[in-house]
C-alpha cells in the first residue's frame, strides 16, 4: 500500500474510510482523543472551591465559564433533549410525589435561561417526564398518561393517550412523525409502544415481558424481555436501544418488525453480557449510532459502537454524592472529523440540588499533541 494512501487521506472518502477500518475502530478512531470538558452548569450554586474540593481539576478537566454563577434551579432531576436547528436545550423536570405538576425550561447554547413554564392544558396540570425535539421548534414530552406536543413558546400543540398504556416515562423520535415510548406498566404489561402524531394515536406495541402463564414453553426468551424498561434512543435505521434496568443492559429492536435485534452490556454483546458489567441510565447516539450511555455507579459515560461493542469509556469528574441520569448529544460532525470540537453532551446529576452539566466533548486535553491525529 502506498505510504500516501493513508486513513488521514480518507477522511472525505467515507466508503474507502469504512472499507480500511472496521465499525469498532472508526468509533475508536471518533473518540480516541475526546474528553469531556465541563462547560457550563444549571441549577447548582454551590461555591467554585466545594466543586473543586469534590475532586475535580481546575485545569486538567473544567472549562473557565462552568462556575458562573447561574440563580436558575431545578425542583427535580430532569430529561433532556437538545433542538435540531439552534442547539437549544430542553429540560423536563421529571414528576415525583413532592414535585408533581411538570415543568419545562429552555436554555440557549451558553445556557441561559430562555423560557420557563409548567405543564399545563386548559387549566389542568399534568406530570413531565421524558422529552426529545421533534422539529426545529416543537417537543414531545411523556406525561405519564400518555405524550404532549409542545413548541418553544410554551404552547400545548398536541395532547395523545391511550387507555392501555399507562406510566409513559421516556421517548425518542423516529422518522415520519412517529415516536417510540418505553412504558414501566400497562395492559398486557407493555413495554415500548410506537407513536403517530399524525393521527395523534398509538399504533402499535412491542417488548413487553407476558405474565407468567406456568406454560414454559409458551414464554418468550428472557433475553428479549424487558422487565423495566427505561431510557430509549434510536438509531438511522430505526431500531430502537432501550434501558433494561433489571438486566443492566442495552436492549435493541427493530420497530419495522417489532423483532429483538440484540442486546448488549460494558463485558459484550449477546450471550457475553454480564451481570454488573454496566449501570445504565440515559443514552443518547451520534451521528454514526454509536451509543453513549452514562453510568451512575462508575460516573463515566460509556461508548459503544453501531453493533453493541464497547469502545471506551469516559470519566465524568463529578463531585461526592451525585449520580448521572440522563443524557443528550447535540448535533456533530461525523467519523471523518474526529477533530471537531463542537460536540455538546448534556447531562442530568441527581444531587440534593439537581442540576445539569454541559460539557464540550474536546479533544486531547494535551494541548502540546497533534489533535487531528487518527493514527
Amino acid at each position: 500500500m502506498s505510504s500516501s494512501w493513508s486513513s488521514r487521506s480518507l477522511r472525505n472518502d467515507e466508503t474507502a474510510w469504512n472499507s480500511l477500518h472496521s465499525t469498532n475502530k472508526v468509533a475508536e478512531l471518533k473518540y480516541r482523543h475526546v474528553h469531556p470538558l465541563l462547560k457550563h452548569n444549571i441549577g447548582c450554586n454551590v461555591d467554585d472551591d466545594k466543586l473543586l474540593n469534590g475532586g475535580l481539576g481546575w485545569q486538567d478537566f473544567i472549562g473557565l465559564s462552568a462556575f458562573e454563577k447561574n440563580a436558575f434551579t431545578f425542583k427535580s432531576v430532569t430529561d433532556l433533549s437538545f433542538l435540531p436547528k439552534d442547539g437549544n436545550l430542553i429540560a423536563s423536570e421529571f414528576g415525583t410525589r413532592d414535585n408533581a405538576i411538570g415543568k419545562i425550561s429552555i436554555f440557549d447554547q451558553n445556557s441561559k435561561l430562555l423560557t420557563s413554564f409548567q405543564t399545563e392544558d386548559r387549566g389542568a396540570y399534568m406530570s413531565s417526564f421524558g422529552t426529545t425535539a421533534v422539529e426545529d421548534d416543537k417537543f414531545a414530552v411523556c406525561t405519564g398518561d400518555g405524550v404532549a406536543i409542545w413548541n418553544i413558546d410554551g404552547n400545548l400543540v398536541n395532547l395523545m393517550s391511550d387507555s392501555k398504556i399507562q406510566n409513559c416515562c421516556h421517548i425518542t423520535k423516529l422518522k415520519d412523525g412517529l415516536l417510540a415510548v418505553t412504558s414501566m406498566k400497562g395492559d398486557e404489561d407493555n413495554c415500548i409502544s410506537l407513536w403517530d402524531i399524525r393521527t395523534s394515536q398509538a399504533i402499535s406495541k412491542f417488548g413487553c415481558r407476558p405474565r407468567a402463564t406456568g406454560n414454559k414453553t409458551a414464554r418468550v426468551s428472557r433475553q428479549q424481555e424487558i422487565a423495566l424498561p427505561w431510557f430509549i434512543a434510536s438509531d438511522s435505521k430505526l431500531n430502537v436501544h432501550v434501558v433494561d434496568r433489571s438486566s443492566g443492559c442495552i436492549k435493541v429492536y427493530d420497530t419495522k418488525s417489532k423483532r429483538f435485534v440484540r442486546q448488549y452490556d460494558a463485558s459484550g454483546v449477546g450471550a457475553r453480557c454480564i451481570a454488573g458489567s454496566l449501570h445504565p441510565q440515559g443514552i443518547s447516539l451520534d451521528e454514526d449510532d454509536n451509543a453513549l450511555v452514562v453510568d451512575d455507579v462508575t460516573q463515566q459515560l460509556v461508548i459503544f459502537d453501531r453493533y453493541g461493542e464497547l469502545v471506551r469509556k469516559l470519566p465524568l469528574h463529578l463531585p461526592p454524592k451525585c449520580r448521572l441520569w440522563s443524557i443528550a448529544l447535540n448535533r456533530g460532525g461525523s467519523h471523518r472529523s474526529a477533530g471537531s470540537v463542537s460536540r455538546l453532551a448534556a447531562v442530568a446529576v441527581v444531587h440534593k440540588r439537581p442540576h445539569v452539566h454541559v460539557y464540550q466533548l474536546d479533544v486531547n486535553r494535551d494541548r502540546g499533541r497533534n489533535k487531528s491525529s487518527l493514527t
